[in-house]
């Protein structure tokens, strides 16, 4: 047996495909969609239940969010405890979720209690009684958690600059005030939970060795019937109202450190554009060896991570670099992010450096569908955002004939710092 010579790295290759397996598609006659992904060799299984019943659809903060975090806290037959009596006792992990657009119900199980699992969700999404005291009592521990973060300079600046790009109205931007907690009542849960917890507004994903008896069951139980008020859902427009400043300090005389947001409102993934802004902002700051952190971090020694992402969400995006730096040098550490944005507009990317992002990108692509769960979460962004099943496949085409000269121009019509807002949230120096 050859023995290796672990003192030389071993040679690189770029990826040239990947088989990107799709979700097939059923209907139910109660207009139900089911997604099923069977990739999986183990007995395991995941069902997830997505609902346009995020906080772009309430009326009232918190809502959406409270809905939520009580649908396994007791239905008409069941206590919390006995819920969770039973998903243990057949092994299954139950999460509940939500998004600004979305919110998700998820379930992991044995195979073998398929049909003992749906048979509890039925019951939870049917039958959710929302008791005062399981209310109380996640009311209370809210309360304390969010005076918690309150104090955190990272909170402050994130609740602040979505306040600043969106309005301070827009969903994606309201957050809670402390009073909100105490204006929820279980009338006001019961109403949401009536009007967006419906087969009509209810897409489900399947995921692991999945059955054409495993398709029978999830129509038997959710497919086949109405459930839930199923009212059409109204749609809903909200303008974004961007601040007039660009500029905002919120003051921390306590804070070491200082909370660093600087960007603006975006495309989302329905643009063409997406796909080289998604580009641009890996090479800026999306991974480790990005130029924020090769010159912030690396060489100043300014922070200890910095980052920039392309958010989208279903009706807006934005575009945000975020970090944290020591107060004394947080204006200079912003100097040096519009440093790395200018250098971005003025100069076209090496190839050696654009060929490594891209094949980072590839990679993180490849471990987006490694395995049938991850597989599903992919499918689950598609349906969220509205997307066709090809996204992925034209994602994976527009990295590999991305060029400098395009990107060039995305930097240049992108990221002008004239757009940009900047948050701090920290001391004052």
């Amino acid at each position: 047996m050859p023995i290796l010579n672990r003192t030389i790295a071993p040679d690189s290759k770029s990826i040239e495909k990947i088989n990107l397996i799709k979700a097939e598609e059923v209907a139910f006659k109660n207009n139900v969609q089911l997604y099923s992904i069977n990739a999986g060799v183990q007995s395991v299984k995941k069902i997830d239940l997505i609902f346009n019943a995020g906080t772009w659809f309430e009326k009232q903060r918190l809502v959406a969010l409270i809905t939520n975090l009580m649908l396994n806290e007791g239905t008409k037959s069941k206590t919390a405890n006995k819920i969770a009596d039973l998903f243990e006792f057949y092994g299954a992990t139950f999460n509940v979720s939500i998004s600004p657009d979305t919110a998700y119900i998820s379930v992991t199980f044995l195979g073998k209690h398929t049909e003992k699992i749906l048979i509890i969700l039925d019951d939870i999404l049917r039958n959710s009684n929302f008791p005062q005291n399981e209310l109380d009592n996640l009311i209370k521990n809210k309360k304390q958690q969010y005076l918690l973060d309150s104090s955190k300079v990272k909170v402050l600046a994130r609740r602040k600059f979505n306040e600043v790009l969106f309005g301070k109205e827009h969903p994606y931007s309201m957050y809670s005030e402390i009073s909100d907690f105490d204006a929820i009542n279980t009338d006001n849960l019961k109403n949401f939970y009536s009007n967006f917890y419906s087969s009509s507004n209810c897409k489900i994903v399947l995921s692991g060795s999945v059955t054409d008896a495993d398709i029978k069951l999830v129509e038997k139980y959710f497919g086949k019937e109405s459930w839930g008020n199923n009212q059409k859902i109204q749609a809903i427009n909200y303008k974004v109202k961007s601040s007039d400043l660009k500029n905002y300090l919120i003051q921390k005389d306590d804070s070491v450190q200082s909370s660093v947001r600087i960007g603006t409102t975006m495309i989302n993934r329905r643009s063409p554009d997406f796909y080289g802004l998604s580009i641009l902002t890996t090479v800026l700051g999306g991974y480790f060896g990005s130029r924020l952190m090769a010159n912030i971090r690396e060489d100043k020694g300014y922070t200890y991570g910095i980052g920039s992402v392309a958010v989208s969400y279903k009706h807006e995006g934005y575009f945000v670099i975020v970090t944290e730096v020591g107060s004394d040098v947080c204006q200079k550490a912003i100097d040096e992010v519009y440093f790395e944005l200018k250098r971005l507009q003025d100069e076209r990317i090496p190839d050696n450096e654009l060929s490594l992002v891209k094949n980072y990108m590839l990679g993180e692509m490849l471990r987006a569908f490694d395995g049938p769960f991850a597989i599903a979460e992919s499918c689950k962004e598609l349906i969220e955002y509205d997307l066709e099943m090809s996204y992925y496949q034209n994602f994976l085409d527009s990295i590999k004939k991305a060029n400098s000269k395009q990107l060039q121009e995305l930097a240049n019509k992108y990221f002008n710092k004239g757009n940009m807002f900047e948050v701090v949230a920290g001391k004052n120096q």
